[in-house]
This record gives C-alpha cells, structure tokens and sequence, in this order.
C-alpha cells in the first residue's frame, strides 16, 4: 500500500498545500510541489476528500475547525512554517 493510499484511507480530511509561498526568495519555491500539481496526483488516485489552501497557515486553520487530531507530512520546511502556530495552540 501507498503512502496516498494509507492516507486516504485513515484521514477524514487532507489539506494540501506549499511552502515558501509569497516569500522574500521566491526560488525556494521550487523546493515545494505546487498544491494543483499535487492535487491533479491525489485526484488520479481517487482521494475525495482533498482541499487545496495557497499557505499552510490557511491549511492549519482550517483543520483546527474540526476537534480532530491533526497530523502535517511532508517535509519538515513544512512543519518549520507551522511551528509557532501549532506551539502556541499547544498541538505541538
């Protein structure tokens, strides 16, 4: 089984999203999947339940709608732009 296809399977909701997106340097940007690239992939492997979001404080936010553990994979430049926020709701 697939990483996509565990995660489809076990989440209610998959937010996708980039990072380094809108920043000073915008060549990080290639480091990140853009989030229509990477939503044509989920859709191509029958995930349903995907959203996209242009940040992943966009992405964060939405998820704490829901009282739902919340789980970022990916890299860890992701997790290193949801760091504060996810310390100061105490999910870290």
């Amino acid at each position: 089984m697939g990483s996509l296809e565990a995660i489809s399977r076990l989440a209610g909701k998959v937010y996708i999203t980039q990072f380094f997106r809108g920043t000073a340097s915008p060549h990080l940007q290639n480091y990140s999947v853009k989030p229509e690239e990477f939503a044509a992939v989920i859709d191509a492997c029958g995930m349903r339940n995907a959203k996209q979001f242009g940040a992943p404080i966009d992405a964060f936010n939405a998820a704490l709608q829901y009282n739902h553990p919340i789980v970022v994979v990916g890299s860890m430049y992701m997790l290193g732009e949801l760091h504060e926020q996810l310390c100061a709701r105490g999910r870290l």
